[in-house]
């Protein structure tokens, strides 16, 4: 078997600017901690699952980690924001294409979720962080549909929304309404848009 690794590729745009820098500046739903601007980026594949239709499903991973001033461990519950996705298609010629899917972040716990903090009362409560895809788990369903499961909820804790500091707290995203059928909800819907198709 032979084979050759072809010349790197990145996707044109961020932020729907066409650029070849890899972020840039932008209003975001994290940008109070460093003013109202923060740096938003193209994702990187830190999960990646090849469809049944041959695209590419990819998400980043702890999105958000170029907005800490001094550290992961004391900023990054509240700097971390929900994983952007995306859909790679490798076209003829391996001329490459991407879409987002809808939602963009996987759509759980769309309006937060307080979590269980280690003192009640002192865990920072943003809501733009609270079920990003990072340690998730993905399963193909019998109908070729992808499941993916659980997640991340970040919160500084103890923290305090004036100032980002304290300790990250992670855990993993409550149950969300699910469109597979059963008695038991699962973490997170499937996500049918971009994974229809029978997987064989």
């Amino acid at each position: 078997m032979t084979g050759a690794f072809d010349s790197p590729f990145a996707e044109p745009t961020v932020g729907g600017v066409r650029t070849d820098a890899k972020c840039i500046t932008r209003l975001v739903p994290n940008g109070g901690l460093n003013g109202a601007t923060a740096e938003l980026c193209k994702p990187a594949a830190g999960t990646l699952v090849q469809l049944p239709d041959g695209r590419l499903l990819f998400w980043d991973a702890l999105e958000g980690t170029e907005d800490n001033k001094y550290s992961i461990v004391t900023e990054g519950g509240q700097t971390f924001t929900n994983d952007a996705a995306r859909v790679l298609t490798l076209g003829a010629g391996g001329a490459p294409s991407w879409i987002n899917p809808s939602p963009v972040d996987g759509g759980a716990n769309p309006n937060g979720n307080p979590g269980e903090p280690l003192i009640p009362g002192l865990s920072t409560t943003e809501s733009y962080n609270d079920g990003a895809l990072f340690g998730s788990h993905q399963s193909f369903l019998p109908d070729g549909r992808l499941l993916v499961q659980a997640g991340t909820d970040y919160s500084s804790d103890p923290g305090s929304t004036a100032s980002p500091s304290g300790r990250s707290s992670s855990s993993a995203s409550r149950p969300h309404a699910s469109s597979t059928p059963g008695p038991t909800p699962s973490p997170r819907p499937a996500t049918p848009p971009i994974a229809a198709g029978t997987r064989r």
